[in-house]
C-alpha cells in the first residue's frame, strides 16, 4: 500500500509516518521546513495552498493519504484535487485543529478557544 501523509515531519504526524513506513512505501509532503526523521520516507516538497506546487510533486498515485496537518478547507481542498485526479479514493484527515475558526483564533489554539460553528 503506498501511503502519503501529510505533514509527516512533526508532532503526531512524524509517529504515524515512522510506524507505516516500516510495511509500506511512505511519502511525506510538507513545506521543506522539516526534512523526514527516517531516510526510508521519500519527501514531497510543496505549500499544499499551491495547487500548481501539489500537482507538480503529486504525480504518482498513492492507495491512501492521511492528513494530519490541514487546519482549514483551503488546506484539504488544496491537495484533494490532485490526489483525485491519480486514483486516491481513501482520505483520512485527523485534525483537532480544523475545529477551530483560524481567522479570529491565534495559534496555537487552544482548548477553550472558539471554534466553528
Amino acid at each position: 500500500m503506498n501511503v502519503l501523509v501529510l505533514g509527516g515531519t512533526n508532532f503526531i504526524g512524524r509517529r504515524i509516518a515512522d510506524a507505516l513506513v516500516e510495511r509500506h512505501p511512505v511519502a511525506v509532503l510538507n513545506r521543506g521546513s522539516r526534512p523526514p526523521s527516517d531516510p526510508r520516507l521519500t519527501h514531497l516538497v510543496a505549500d499544499r495552498t499551491d495547487s500548481t506546487a501539489v500537482r507538480a510533486v503529486l504525480r504518482r498515485s498513492f492507495d491512501v493519504v492521511v492528513d494530519v496537518s490541514a487546519t482549514e478547507p483551503r488546506h484539504v481542498l488544496g491537495t484533494s484535487a490532485a490526489l483525485r485526479e491519480n486514483g486516491l479514493t481513501r482520505y483520512v484527515l485527523l485534525s483537532s485543529g480544523a475545529v477551530y475558526d483560524s481567522n479570529v483564533t491565534p495559534q496555537p489554539f487552544r482548548e477553550d478557544a472558539r471554534s466553528l460553528k
